[in-house]
């Protein structure tokens, strides 16, 4: 851009911005929001001629060679405006997305100016004048916001990184850092393990020129250099001190509630037993990437503030032919099982006259062809592996949950007065809200509550969930509620309500509620009209049903079926796939879930429902219920592993702790000796009975099979007791 008397300023301002990119494009930072322009912030002829351009390339799919009007060349200032995938162009608006680096700023500050110099249309709605004003504030606001970023953070952060390579270079008589970023270390006295992430330099008590840290809820810790003639005073008094996240459920244990801590070094150790080094915490993931071999792997920001720590360096991947053989038998079979459920709802949906009333299947549809497509596209096979268990499980709990749900509101229905959507008014506090959901009798102990002291037998009456209006709430409680759980006599029906959308304190999923003028109420997605029975169409449930029993069958031929093969894949390979695949916590509790689900499968497709009806009594707290459920489906199929699992459960928090040790071990027997929460219960009872030696052996079977067990929390504990010495290591 060449400067001119009548754009001196605006070339003054690209300049220092593009020096900004320059200064800092080695420093990362947090992603910044996207950036939305329209005139007259940008032109519009330049807009429309853009959105021309982009349109023109995309139809004949050109992606690498811009036309000759924009350069020809990746060096020419709008390149980005004009092939980047993710920015989105119409002709009055431009949306770059989130900025991530102080390169993409530059490539957006360079499209900006080349659009708003490159204006040949004089028939916008604003002057000249008036677009180069808007425009020049524009850029003062850029520079002013990037010079609060840096000043803010990255100032702070290369301050931050020069310290730690002289601390590691062992300069300027700095003492030395033992401890590494993403190292698992653990509280010498008080046993809790965590994740290293992030160190600096203590200047001791006597220091008055630096303030010490106090914050534990910073993501980041920062510290000025500390000067020459600090260093000269008491360089004994200087220390390391580490930011550590704490594995939560060693916190729970040993009652500590931390998160996060400040220790010194002095009162740390390694960890170096793999069975404890996954640690549970859940500002894991905005620190590491993932987790490799023993230790996390630090992100972007903590590797280049800690760029000579041992972990910092760039991530190798390992060529393991088990888990490749395994993510591709995953991957298969998984799309597999799509296409069988897509061919099934494509038969009933294809010619069907009445196809808006199968919307649901029209969204189970949509729902698969973008899973397959993920799935496909994905080039790493144990990443294409993850999503297609994450699709597995959620799919199959989604159809479980549907129908589950249908059979027990059909149950009901004849009970219940009101419908889903409804707009209905408390009869005591006055208040309007739309019924969301409904129980045939309240899940909750609702003798003491305030409002049912005149209903009879409040306890067997039907109970609905309400979303209220927040400005009755204010009225009648004098504040906002989100929820309200209403008995049914305490609600009426406004026949003549005749206003808009009521305002709550959080609006209703859009994909699930749509506000209809026409009858003064909310509707219902289609799926929730399924699973609350108030839909009535026998060929949607046959099909739903259909896809259940043939996602459930498929579902069993992974559990029984050996080894993968062209059509599935084997109950090893998820194993595998949890063992050396998941490198989070958050892939791992996928995997070890779908495991749950597939041993909840019963060939008896009764059994499985039975199975449903004890775990729900369970998660209701009627225990002797519950026992008596899975006492029933045992006897009928001894064999079924994971009812023996349940029974323990309910055993266990029953109090018959023999009978309980009994049940686990049949599960035990009868999984093959895989069912990992069977041997965790296990080694709990040895726990709670002072056998120490044998519930960590139990516990490090466990860990063997499912690596983000959480109950390698209590295995700590148990080596500590075992061994206080050794358990240190």
């Amino acid at each position: 851009m060449t400067s001119t008397a009548k754009n001196r300023v605006p070339v003054m301002l690209y300049r220092q911005l593009l020096g900004w990119c320059r200064k800092y494009q080695e420093v990362p930072f947090n992603p910044l929001p996207p950036v939305t322009l329209e005139p007259p912030l940008v032109s519009a002829s330049s807009l429309r001629r853009l959105c021309q351009m982009r349109a023109i390339l995309s139809n004949n799919k050109i992606n690498d060679h811009a036309a000759s009007e924009f350069g020809g060349n990746r060096h020419h200032p709008a390149y980005y405006a004009l092939y980047g995938e993710t920015v989105s162009v119409s002709s009055g608006l431009i949306t770059f997305p989130e900025i991530t680096s102080a390169s993409q700023l530059r490539a957006i500050i360079r499209s900006v100016y080349w659009l708003n110099n490159h204006s040949s249309d004089s028939t916008e709605d604003v002057t000249a004048e008036g677009r180069t004003k808007d425009q020049i504030s524009l850029a003062f606001d850029a520079l002013r916001s990037v010079n609060q970023l840096s000043s803010s953070e990255l100032d702070s952060r290369q301050r931050k990184r020069d310290l730690t390579i002289k601390v590691r270079r062992r300069e300027s008589s700095l003492p030395n850092a033992k401890f590494h970023v993403g190292q698992i270390v653990k509280q010498r006295r008080k046993g809790w393990r965590g994740a290293v992430v992030g160190w600096t330099v203590d200047e001791g008590k006597n220091e008055k020129k630096h303030k010490r840290l106090s914050s534990l809820t910073t993501k980041q810790y920062t510290l000025s250099a500390p000067n020459s003639e600090t260093a000269t005073e008491s360089p004994k008094s200087r220390s390391i001190k580490y930011t550590i996240l704490v594995d939560m459920n060693d916190s729970s244990l040993l009652h500590e509630s931390k998160t996060v801590n400040l220790e010194a070094e002095e009162d740390l150790i390694s960890v170096d037993n793999p069975h404890l080094q996954r640690i549970h915490n859940h500002l894991v993931k905005q620190y590491f990437d993932r987790f490799h071999r023993s230790h996390f792997v630090p992100n972007r920001l903590l590797s280049f503030t800690y760029p000579l720590d041992d972990y910092s360096s760039e991530f190798e991947s390992e060529n393991l032919p088990e888990l490749a053989q395994a993510s591709a038998a995953i991957v298969r079979g998984s799309l597999r099982i799509i296409e069988s459920i897509i061919s099934i709802i494509s038969d009933h949906i294809g010619d069907d006259e009445e196809y808006d009333e199968l919307a649901l299947l029209s969204t189970l549809l949509i729902d698969l062809k973008r899973n397959t497509a993920a799935i496909e596209d994905t080039s790493d096979e144990n990443e294409a592996a993850m999503l297609a268990i994450k699709w597995m499980y959620s799919f199959h709990v989604r159809v479980t949950a549907m129908q589950w749900a249908r059979r027990v509101n059909k149950r009901v229905k004849p009970k219940i007065e009101y419908s889903l959507g409804q707009i209905v008014r408390h009869k005591l506090y006055g208040f309007r809200g739309v019924i969301v959901g409904f129980d045939e009798k309240p899940r909750i102990d609702v003798s003491n509550w305030d409002g049912l002291q005149g209903v009879e037998d409040a306890s067997e009456k039907p109970f609905y969930h309400i979303r209220p209006d927040i400005n009755d709430c204010t009225k009648a409680f004098g504040g906002p509620r989100d929820f309200r759980y209403c008995c049914e006599d305490n609600l009426e029906f406004i026949s003549s309500y005749t206003g808009g959308p009521l305002e709550l304190a959080t609006d209703l999923n859009e994909a699930e509620w749509r506000w209809d003028p026409v009858t003064a109420s909310y509707t219902p997605s289609q799926e929730l009209k399924f699973m609350f029975a108030e839909e009535d169409r026998d060929n949607l449930a046959f099909v739903v049903g259909k896809i259940s029993d043939v996602m459930a069958e498929f579902l069993l031929q992974v559990r029984d079926g050996g080894e993968s093969n062209d059509q599935t894949f084997s109950l090893d390979d998820l194993f595998v796939q949890l063992q050396k695949g998941a490198d989070n916590l958050d892939d791992a509790t996928l995997t070890q879930d779908l495991i749950k689900e597939i041993w909840k499968e019963s060939s008896d497709r009764r059994l499985r429902r039975v199975l449903d009806k004890g775990v729900a009594a369970l998660l209701e707290g009627k225990n002797a219920t519950a026992m008596a459920i899975f006492s029933e489906i045992l006897e009928q199929d001894a064999t079924y592993h994971e009812a023996w699992n349940k029974l323990a459960t309910v055993q266990w928090m029953l109090g018959h702790a023999a009978q309980s040790r009994g049940s686990a071990m049949q599960s035990l027997r009868h999984s093959g000796d895989s069912n990992f929460q069977a041997l965790a219960g296990l080694g709990l009872a040895d726990m709670e009975d002072g056998n120490f030696e044998e519930a960590a052996e139990k516990f490090q079977r466990c860990l063997e099979m499912n690596p983000w067990s959480m109950v390698s929390a209590r295995l700590a504990v148990c080596l500590d007791k075992r061994d206080p010495e050794k358990s240190d290591r």
